[in-house]
């Protein structure tokens, strides 16, 4: 258990900025594509994260203080972990479908492409025309 209350934005950004390099991971045919999650949510009073990656590491963080690290060293945990991540995998075809059922036509993503790494300035900011330009 951890006393440090989570720091929501701080862990998201980390996590986003992550490559599956840095934790030692590469595509395989069941996760060709996912390599990690966060799961943001409410419980009473507290905004509770669920951090788990493809090698088996998940955390579960409270911003009221405290969490669960290291709840991948249990099996059960593991397996869970596997199938989050497998559902994730799954409903990825999914996105473009569901946007363009809930989104008005201009608010709608006119693709979907899954990077392993942002093109970003020295400061950190999303170069966004590199994007575009794919």
């Amino acid at each position: 258990m951890s006393d440090k209350p989570a720091d929501a934005p701080a862990l998201r950004a980390k996590l986003l900025r992550a490559k599956p390099a840095d934790f030692g991971l590469a595509a395989t045919p069941e996760l060709p594509r996912v390599w990690g999650a966060m799961m943001e949510m409410r419980i009473g009073a507290a905004d509770v994260s669920l951090v788990v990656v493809a090698e088996g590491s998940t955390s579960l963080y409270f911003s009221t203080g405290g969490g669960v690290i290291g709840g991948g060293e249990h099996e059960s945990v593991r397996a869970a972990n596997r199938k989050l991540l497998g559902v994730i995998e799954k409903l990825f075809p999914e996105l473009h479908a569901l946007a363009k059922a809930a989104l008005a036509g201009y608010k709608r993503p006119h693709w979907i492409e899954f990077v392993s790494e942002l093109p970003k300035t020295s400061t950190g900011k999303i170069q966004r025309f590199k994007l575009r330009g794919r």
